[in-house]
């Protein structure tokens, strides 16, 4: 199936949970149709709540090569938006999605993002290659002799983890203005309108 991530935790009698399509083929032993996720289920926090609490594996749609495409086990990500003082966020690692209403209040929830989401995220993040934009997408830091100035302006932060890595990519609005003499603040912003969007779909 293409699994990726730590097989040591699936061993006999490991307790899971697997989301697929609702197709069991008629074979021996039986086997299942297409296969979304596998969780599986343990610590203290899944005796409390029946509920699992270790994203293990991700089986994704086949590629065009016939190989399945895989979503690494430890993929997570924060992006976060806004003025100086005040800001809003998405944060897969803690499942919290909020906004600062006001200095030191911000109103905040819960919500477990969905194997597709997270696999849009993912797929958005390989295809602008945005593992390798480097920190500081600003106008000043793109080209120290170019000056923009913008009121309010707006802030951006991106922290991912991906395969064992930990990317951490900050900028602003003004990297827009570079937009047509450097890749990377092209690829940035363009993911900055996407997470925007995925943002969105939750308020």
């Amino acid at each position: 199936m293409g699994l990726v991530g730590k097989t040591s935790e699936f061993k006999k009698g490991t307790k899971v949970r697997i989301i697929y399509d609702g197709q069991i083929k008629e074979t021996y032993p039986a086997e299942l149709g297409k296969v979304y996720a596998i969780y599986t289920y343990g610590g203290e926090l899944e005796k409390e709540t029946g509920e699992p609490t270790t994203r293990a594996y991700y089986i994704l749609d086949k590629t065009e090569t016939g190989e399945q495409e895989t979503l690494p086990t430890d993929f997570d990500i924060k992006f976060s938006f806004g003025s100086d003082n005040l800001g809003s966020y998405y944060d897969t690692y803690k499942n919290v999605i909020g906004e600062e209403t006001a200095v030191y209040k911000t109103d905040e929830k819960t919500f477990k993002p969905s194997v597709d989401e997270l696999k849009k995220i993912y797929d958005k993040a390989k295809e602008l290659d945005i593992f390798s934009v480097k920190d500081k997408m600003t106008a000043k830091a793109i080209n120290p002799s170019k000056t923009v100035g913008i009121e309010p302006n707006v802030k951006y932060g991106i922290m991912i983890t991906c395969e064992g890595k930990e990317y951490h990519i900050n900028g602003d609005i003004t990297a827009s203005f570079c937009k047509e003499e450097s890749d990377e603040a092209e690829r940035f912003c363009e993911f900055v309108a996407f997470m925007n969007g995925i943002y969105a779909e939750h308020t």
